[in-house]
């Protein structure tokens, strides 16, 4: 079969979810390991049909740690990770953080700052509901 192929990004853990599917349509997939710049085999050819498999939200709960905000969120059922993600409230720009625990320790924040957070289940590559945005304004513990 006869395959056009797409550069679709660069990851340093064994997940990487594509969140940009289209319902109904199957995708085909392979990876290449890099090592020190060398590049490896790449694996055998991995098709895939999206369909939505749970939009259930997570529900989130922040709490203030003494290094930072800790996020937790209940188990989606059938989900495979999880996407995290925040900014400073006063921010614009969102960043992410993918992990396979029912937590999130957000470090590197500042005292007396706001922080947005929202969390996301990943269903073996496709993106299930957004949660709820959550705000805290971060204070340590101690």
């Amino acid at each position: 079969m006869q395959y056009t192929w797409f550069f679709i990004g660069i990851c340093t853990e064994r997940l990487f979810p594509y969140l940009n599917a289209i319902k109904d349509t199957a995708y085909c997939f392979q990876v290449q390991a890099v090592f020190s710049g060398v590049k490896g085999a790449y694996s055998d050819v991995k098709t895939q049909t999206y369909a939505p498999v749970n939009n259930i939200k997570p529900v989130v709960k922040l709490s203030n740690k003494s290094n930072g905000v800790r996020v937790e969120w209940g188990a989606v059922k059938d989900a495979t990770a999880y996407i995290v993600y925040f900014k400073k409230a006063s921010s614009n720009t969102w960043s992410s953080a993918v992990t396979t625990n029912l937590y999130y320790p957000c470090t590197g924040t500042q005292s007396g700052t706001a922080y947005n957070f929202q969390v996301r289940a990943i269903f073996y590559g496709s993106g299930g509901a957004y949660s709820d945005v959550k705000t805290i304004t971060y204070y340590p513990t101690r």
